[in-house]
């Protein structure tokens, strides 16, 4: 082994060694804990109905399957609905003085009046007793409680009158932990933050889930929600594919102290089957670490089914799935205090810097390779891993797209022919792989913070770690497919590496248009788009039924679903690349190693995932990696079966 080599591998073990200890910490973070099932109040009281249950007696079947229930703060339209407030004006109030400006309300019951003031004062809105014109106190009507209100009042139909005590109480006798949904309009001041969530806590609840499309304190007082659910010690149910106005940002004000939410809206609902649903709501909980489930009801029961029994069946499979796979059903917790030590980081960042010089060596850029270059990038990368902040996610996007090119860069074609091209091959797919991997996965280590993995930071540059990887093989492979190429190799030796990747990229440019040219690149480009658009836990592009169906085959049948981009797509065709190279084939080559570097480009981007487990993501790159091998291997066959057939002359 040579000395420059030695320094390379040196990097690379003190790397590995600060990355493992790093998601040593991380694994033990991801390790199944409590997960809560939240059921809706308002669906429950619904369910309750169409089945001609008690609401009590429901709550208790519920209770095995289920841990939580969300109470909706109540409201104006809520109230009057349940005959519980009334507004008054006009004839109905003659002898009282109601000032400009006012209105006068009626609430029935003592225990809903008290309800409502204590919520208008925690949310600083005045409100006064009705007088009448001697200045004696007048009740309207002689049942309930009457006071005066600001006509705005009547007017926010969404504002928050607390919630509902009996409704709480229930709950809680049933043995179900309460989560309060708490609505934000016209709280507006630190003041009234604050005594919305401690409205949240005084009904019993430590899970606050906001309501409506923002949070309680957006945009400008953020801080005193933060303030509010630590005083009040309440977590921030903080809902995924469910954008809510400040809720990205109240994440990161919290550090990640929040409680990851995963719910399917009642519209989708209509569309999707009990299974579906379940699918959706287990693989959440495994692959992006959600600690609570909103769970909805079905809307409909199957034939042969009664709606309540369906329902309860449908929980029952959630939960049970959750605890098959090592999950409790209670009280979540909030993600804990993992940091990145920057001592750690610096290391990491001297494994990246070996990636970054192995990739420079493939392409023969002698500079990076000297004694002085070596140390420049190791002063570099151990800078930015220590610096963190924005230079460790600049650090980490390049450590990404070098891990998912490196190893595809480093293959040149053979002067002869191999003995066995296959078997070449499949150790040259495992050992491209193994690269990916593990550059990738230092850079996962440098993120691996509560911040990142809570979702509250998220890793910048997914796109461009999807795309440049491809396009770097592209230009590479396509140059050294050229005969100009293979001429200054012979007279540069390892040392001309860089002049005839010029050189046979000069020649690549200048080759012919033919119609299959512009049909590749048509191809590649509605490719790449479509990769990129599908990208992400909510693409913009959509999934054909049969997609669904299959991929939910292959997750029910491995217990965790592959990538399409590597076993159906990339691995497949870095295969068959490997095999033509390895053949003597040439020409065609670079198209399929272009195509196999989308599969590389999707390892490295899957450990960028850090909501994901880490041992699920290396679960699924391997067999992601064995399924793409055996169709790999389909397709070197129908190729070879292709060959035989062209070969036979004509009769």
């Amino acid at each position: 082994m040579s000395a420059r080599s030695m320094v390379v591998a040196v990097m690379a073990v003190a790397g590995i060694a600060a990355a493992a200890w790093q998601l040593s910490q991380r694994v033990q973070s991801e390790r199944p804990g409590n997960v809560a099932i939240v059921l809706d109040w308002d669906e429950i009281l619904r369910l309750a109905a169409a089945s001609g249950t008690s609401t009590q007696e429901l709550l208790q079947r519920l209770r095995g399957a289920a841990s939580h229930v969300a109470l909706v703060e109540d409201n104006l339209p809520g109230l009057r609905d349940r005959g519980i407030v009334q507004v008054l004006s006009g004839p109905l109030v003659p002898q009282t003085f109601v000032p400009a400006g006012y209105l006068v309300i009626n609430v029935a019951t003592w225990t809903h009046a008290d309800q409502i003031q204590q919520a208008l004062r925690a949310k600083g809105i005045m409100f006064e007793p009705t007088i009448q014109a001697g200045g004696t106190l007048a009740p309207i009507i002689p049942v309930g409680r009457s006071f005066l209100v600001p006509q705005a009042i009547c007017r926010a139909t969404e504002l928050g009158l607390g919630y509902d005590a009996q409704a709480a109480a229930l709950i809680r006798q049933a043995g179900l932990e309460l989560v309060a949904r708490p609505r934000s309009a016209l709280v507006g001041s630190e003041e009234s933050v604050k005594g919305c969530l401690g409205l949240a806590r005084a009904v019993g609840a430590r899970i606050v889930i906001f309501v409506g499309a923002e949070v309680v304190g957006n945009p400008l007082c953020l801080a005193a929600t933060k303030e509010g659910l630590d005083a009040n010690q309440l977590k921030f149910g903080w809902l995924e594919l469910s954008p809510q106005l400040g809720a990205d940002r109240l994440a990161r004000i919290l550090e990640g102290r929040v409680v990851r939410t995963h719910s399917i809206s009642e519209d989708e609902m209509h569309v999707l089957t009990a299974e579906q649903a379940a699918d959706r709501y287990v693989r959440a909980v495994r692959e992006r670490g959600i600690k609570a489930l909103y769970v909805r009801f079905l809307p409909t029961a199957p034939s042969g089914h009664d709606l309540l029994s369906a329902n309860l069946a449908y929980l029952e499979n959630i939960a049970a799935r959750l605890r098959s796979h090592g999950y409790a059903i209670g009280e979540p917790d909030v993600p804990p205090p993992l940091e990145t030590h920057p001592g750690l980081r610096a290391g990491v960042g001297l494994g990246l810097a070996a990636v970054a010089v192995a990739a420079a060596g493939a392409l023969g850029w002698g500079w990076v390779l000297s004694p002085l270059g070596m140390l420049a990038a190791a002063a570099i990368a151990t800078a930015l891993g220590a610096a963190g902040g924005l230079w460790n996610d600049l650090l980490a996007l390049g450590g990404v797209v070098l891990a998912a090119s490196a190893g595809l860069l480093s293959i040149r074609p053979p002067e002869d022919t191999c003995r066995q091209p296959l078997w070449s091959a499949l150790l040259s797919l495992m050992v491209v792989t193994a690269v990916s991997a593990g550059g990738a996965t230092l850079a996962a280590a440098l993120l691996s913070d509560r911040l990142h993995l809570s979702g509250a930071a998220l890793f910048r540059g997914v796109k461009l770690s999807l795309l440049l990887p491809p396009l770097a093989v592209l230009l590479v492979q396509a140059a050294r497919s050229t005969r100009t190429y293979q001429e200054w190799r012979l007279e540069g030796g390892e040392a001309g590496e860089w002049p005839a990747l010029v050189a046979g990229l000069k020649e690549a440019a200048q080759a012919g248009i033919r119609y299959w040219h512009a049909a590749v690149a048509v191809v590649a480009i509605a490719a790449a788009g479509l990769m990129l658009l599908r990208s992400g836990n909510e693409p913009r592009a959509g999934r054909a039924e049969a997609e669904v169906a299959a991929r939910t085959v292959l997750e029910q049948t491995f217990g965790v679903r592959p990538r399409t981009k590597e076993f159906a797509i990339g691995h497949p065709a870095l295969l068959l690349g490997l095999w033509l190279l390895y053949r003597g084939r040439k020409r065609g080559a670079w198209l399929a190693l272009t195509a196999g570097a989308i599969g590389q480009a999707s390892v490295a981007n899957s450990f960028c995932h850090l909501h994901s487990p880490y041992l699920l993501t290396v679960q699924r790159m391997g067999l992601g990696l064995g399924l793409g091998a055996a169709v790999g291997l389909v397709l070197i066959a129908v190729w070879s079966l292709a060959e035989v057939l062209n070969s036979r002359p004509c009769t």
